[in-house]
């Protein structure tokens, strides 16, 4: 695999894969869009270029992931989209406090978001889990898909 950076642009990021595919990664209010030039349905070069950024971060935790990415970005979001962007990073879904945390937004910020987020239809309450730091119950939430 053969993957290297060879530009990008204030909501683009570009990819050369095997010196032959273009990947384009657009940071758009609702998370990252890939697209490469082969057109294919089943593309592999977008899952090597997922795994590439995932290297290039020194991590393959997608909360890090989100949080770097938002905070180049974060002047251009609303808070609901940085909120829905978080969350939409996050496969395992994120609780209120995670998402005040990883965003820098005020939690009280979050907790109004999110129920607009729920009110659109556009998150779920996935669950509850405990707390990290206190045990306690917390609901997480995920997008709707």
């Amino acid at each position: 695999m053969n993957i290297r950076p060879i530009g990008s642009g204030r909501e683009t990021l570009s990819y050369l894969v095997d010196d032959i595919h273009i990947v384009n990664v657009d940071i758009t209010d609702v998370g990252l869009s890939y697209r490469c030039t082969c057109n294919s349905n089943i593309c592999p070069h977008i899952s090597q270029v997922k795994e590439f950024r995932g290297l290039e971060y020194g991590e393959i935790n997608t909360q890090k992931r989100a949080y770097k990415d938002l905070k180049e970005h974060q002047g251009d979001m609303s808070q609901t989209q940085k909120v829905y962007a978080l969350i939409r990073y996050n496969q395992e879904g994120l609780s209120r406090q995670e998402i005040a945390d990883l965003g820098k937004i005020n939690i009280n910020a979050v907790c109004g978001r999110v129920q607009d987020l729920l009110n659109e239809k556009a998150i779920y309450c996935a669950g509850v889990r405990p707390n990290q730091a206190t045990g306690k119950p917390v609901e997480y939430f995920k997008i709707v898909e």
